[in-house]
C-alpha cells in the first residue's frame, strides 16, 4: 500500500448535509406550477365551450357553394356604408357606379368578435331614400362589433362585412 491510501483522510466518514432548503425550494416551485396550471385549466374549461357553431360539419360540406355565391356577389361590385346614430343602424348600398340599389331584402348579423353570446340578426326596412335601409337596435355593450350584411333580391345574393366600434 502506498502511504497516501492509508492516511487519516480515508478513515473519516463523509458527514451528510444538514440543510434541506434546496429540496424544499424545488418542491415548492413544483407545487406553484401545479397550482397555476390548475387555475388556468379551470378558467379555460368554464368560460368557453370551444364551439362557435352547432352545425360545423354541415357548414363544412356546404363551403364550396358559399364560395361560389360570394364570388357572384363580388362580381356585382356593390358597396355598403353603415352609420350608427344612437340606437338606429343605417346601411346604404350602392352599385359600381355609385348609384343606390333599391328593392333588396337586407339583413345584418351583428357579431361580437370574441363571443357568440351577444349575436343579433336584424332585418332592415327600406326607407324613403333609394338604396337606404335601416332598423332600430339595442347593443349589449360597448366595444368592437362586426356587421355581416346580406342582401337578396338583386341579380345574385350579396354579402359584405364591416366592423364598427361602439363607445
Amino acid at each position: 500500500m502506498t502511504p497516501s491510501s492509508t492516511g487519516p483522510a480515508m478513515n473519516r466518514a463523509i458527514a451528510p448535509r444538514k440543510s434541506l432548503w434546496i429540496p424544499a425550494v424545488f418542491v415548492g416551485f413544483m407545487l406553484t406550477v401545479v397550482a397555476v396550471n390548475g387555475t388556468m385549466i379551470f378558467f379555460a374549461q368554464s368560460t368557453f365551450s370551444g364551439l362557435d357553431t352547432t352545425r360545423y360539419y354541415q357548414q363544412g360540406l356546404e363551403y364550396n357553394a358559399v364560395l361560389e355565391a360570394s364570388a357572384a356577389g363580388a362580381a356585382l361590385g356593390w358597396s355598403a356604408k353603415t352609420e350608427l346614430s344612437g340606437n338606429h343602424l343605417t346601411v346604404r348600398i350602392a352599385d359600381r357606379a355609385g348609384e343606390p340599389v333599391s328593392g333588396l331584402n337586407v339583413t345584418v348579423h351583428l357579431v361580437r368578435p370574441a363571443t357568440t353570446a351577444f349575436d343579433q340578426v336584424l332585418t332592415l326596412q327600406t326607407s324613403n331614400e333609394p338604396g337606404r335601409y335601416g332598423a332600430d337596435l339595442t347593443l349589449s355593450g360597448a366595444g368592437a362589433w362586426e356587421l355581416r350584411i346580406s342582401a337578396t333580391g338583386g341579380a345574385a345574393p350579396w354579402q359584405a362585412t364591416q366592423r364598427i366600434f361602439v363607445k
